[in-house]
């Protein structure tokens, strides 16, 4: 046999030879360490994502509109760019270590967690084409701390508050609906709709006369005043170039069957031919929507109200009527119109 046949075959049995005992333990440790990795990145993939959602929930946006976390994902991008292949490498080595080192990832659970228990929103939705203000506070504080926020019809109001998983109550006011007690519950919150959720305070229903909603048609004004120490203050105005009734508030309120009937009623004991009735009251039945001009203002029990048509050339009150609100939710207060006095200017 030659040399170097020899040496081929001692070099093939030490190939074919097993690892011998020493590297047991490194391989048991590399195990280890690769599968208390795996569960870093599980936890840190979740506590990431988690973050991710309670945001989103809370702020309505994604991370991307966090100017500091978009500054820091553009600085990191452009860096693993500038770098060579062995420097990028090495870079995300360290990274990875550091970002799932029990350093970084405890207090990083542990920040998630608490303000998954902690912090909630509370949401009002708006399906209006006008803005709706509202207010939350506390119910247990008997200490002002009412939060104020504006809902738009693509920009729905938005409350952060401290609670529990247990829930906390909070006292929700909307403009135009009774106060509501809501129990929001960390980390879901709760999100209102004023039109589904809520219960409409005191609306008014403005009847004009035939004579009343042909000058409408024609160019006349509707005006509705507040009576208050003497004083008139106007609350709304509109000028609908239609025939139809008016109802004063902030939300649309369906109109009972009851009050339809009483509506017919009222017109069988007047003089007029079945047409006439049938058009006024076709014409009272669908009521057109009259927003207060204030923003915060609304219509409450025992208000004193005085409402006027006025003409559209001379502005002179055609039709008028006053009432004071009843007390209640969800109340509609029936006006019907009628002609001015002649020595009233």
């Amino acid at each position: 046999m030659s040399e170097g046949a020899a040496h081929q075959i001692v070099g093939n049995a030490h190939a074919d030879n097993p690892p011998t005992t020493e590297d047991a333990p490194q391989r048991d440790q590399s195990k280890r360490e690769r599968y208390h990795l795996v569960w870093r990145a599980a936890a840190a993939t979740a506590a990431i994502m988690s973050a991710y959602i309670w945001w989103a929930h809370n702020y309505g946006e994604g991370l991307g509109g966090v100017p500091f976390v978009a500054t820091i994902a553009g600085a990191y991008t452009f860096a693993m760019g500038v770098l060579d292949e062995s420097y990028k490498n090495g870079a995300k080595k360290w990274f990875a270590k550091w970002l799932l080192s029990l350093a970084v990832l405890v207090p990083g659970c542990l920040a998630v967690i608490i303000l998954l228990g902690s912090r909630a929103p509370v949401i009002v939705l708006n399906q209006q084409s006008d803005s709706l203000h509202a207010c939350l506070s506390p119910a247990e504080s008997s200490v002002n701390q009412e939060k104020d926020a504006v809902s738009e019809k693509d920009k729905p109001a938005r409350f952060h508050v401290w609670s529990t998983p247990l829930g906390r109550p909070f006292i929700l006011k909307v403009q135009g609906y009774a106060p509501k007690t809501v129990v929001v519950a960390a980390p879901a919150g709760v999100t209102v709709s004023p039109e589904r959720d809520l219960i409409p305070q005191v609306s008014l229903l403005v009847r004009p006369t035939a004579d009343g909603m042909s000058e409408l048609l024609s160019g006349g004004t509707l005006h509705v005043y507040r009576e208050q120490n003497g004083q008139q203050k106007e609350i709304a105005t509109d000028t609908p170039h239609s025939r139809s009734s008016f109802l004063v508030g902030v939300a649309p309120v369906p109109l009972s069957h009851d009050l339809l009937e009483d509506w017919r009623l009222e017109l069988a004991g007047q003089q007029m031919s079945y047409v006439s009735r049938a058009n006024q009251l076709l014409a009272w039945k669908a009521p057109r929507l009259v927003k207060l001009l204030s923003p915060s203002d609304e219509l409450t029990a025992h208000q004193k109200l005085r409402v006027v048509v006025q003409t559209a050339g001379s502005k002179q009150d055609l039709e008028c009527g006053a009432i004071e609100l009843p007390e209640g939710v969800d109340v509609l207060a029936d006006l019907a119109l009628h002609s001015c006095p002649r020595n009233q200017p």
